[in-house]
């Protein structure tokens, strides 16, 4: 059994550890995983993310962390790690997603790996230039044990240029990436419909986003208040609040992602990644 967790020995801004721990019986035995503090455990990696990393913008009242998941494919024995970086250490909000892996139960740990495919800020004396700062954050990651397709996916502003609040990096769609490779190419597509605005709410779309992949067959799961599907009616005006005040309230929706020849394209870094999307609204809000 494999489990990560992170650690921070500094303010909530972070840097943070990632760590990977194994259990090599599977909880059969009263000993179980290593001591969890170095030097007995090293980390994987090391971010700038804290537990409670201000200056996201998309995510400022309730902040993030690392949020690092593991998933392994069982037919080669190769663990996938995500995470969520960030660039430097002055709390600029330009998150990224990674990605490593192990092919020897944890031991060693590939290089991180940049997963969502938006260009990087320019950077100023090493410091982002504010207006090109994307935040992406809260990753997840799922195995196709009888293809050995990997999926990723995450919360993403990339597309928000200023949107319905006028305020750039303020709104995020659900983006997914499917790699056939083993996690080589992870070619970048949209999976929601609409923006998610929670800059205004008291709910939030929290780390509530999960993936799973079976059969050539993805499934992503989040939540936003975009109502993209029409029939979110929690919505008021000004003069009578609906529940959420003036905006949709959360809700929870569900997309089918499959990648096949013969659909939506896109071609990134020279790959082709060929996707078939389908979308509906599991659970109402």
């Amino acid at each position: 059994m494999l489990a990560t967790y992170f650690r921070y020995d500094n303010p909530a801004a972070g840097p943070s550890d990632v760590f990977a721990v194994l259990d090599s019986d599977g909880l059969a035995s009263a000993q179980t995983f290593p001591p969890a503090t170095p030097p007995s455990t090293s980390p994987v990696l090391t971010t700038n993310v804290g537990v409670a990393e201000n200056g996201i913008t998309p995510r400022a009242a309730r902040r993030i962390g690392p949020q690092a998941n593991l998933a392994w494919d069982h037919s080669i024995n190769r663990a996938y790690l995500v995470s969520t970086t960030e660039e430097d250490q002055q709390g600029s909000g330009e998150t990224d997603i990674v990605l490593l892996t192990s092919d020897n139960n944890g031991t060693n740990w590939t290089t991180p790996k940049r997963v969502n495919d938006d260009p990087p800020p320019t950077l100023v004396m090493g410091v982002p230039v504010p207006t090109e700062i994307r935040s992406q954050f809260f990753p997840h990651v799922a195995v196709d044990q009888s293809t050995g397709q990997v999926i990723v996916a995450w919360y993403d502003p990339r597309n928000d240029d200023g949107g319905t609040d006028a305020t750039p990096n303020s709104e995020t769609e659900v983006f997914a990436a499917i790699s056939t490779d083993g996690g080589d190419n992870f070619p970048n597509m949209v999976v929601s419909d609409g923006f998610s605005r929670t800059i205004d709410l008291e709910t939030s779309h929290g780390d509530y986003l999960g993936v799973d992949i079976r059969g050539g067959i993805a499934h992503v799961a989040w939540v936003d208040n975009s109502n993209n599907t029409g029939d979110n009616p929690n919505l008021g005006t000004p003069a009578t609040p609906g529940i959420c005040g003036t905006v949709h309230c959360m809700d929870a929706y569900t997309a089918r992602v499959i990648p096949e020849p013969g659909s939506v394209q896109q071609i990134v870094g020279g790959v082709l990644a060929l996707f078939a999307l389908a979308r509906r609204r599991s659970v109402a809000g």
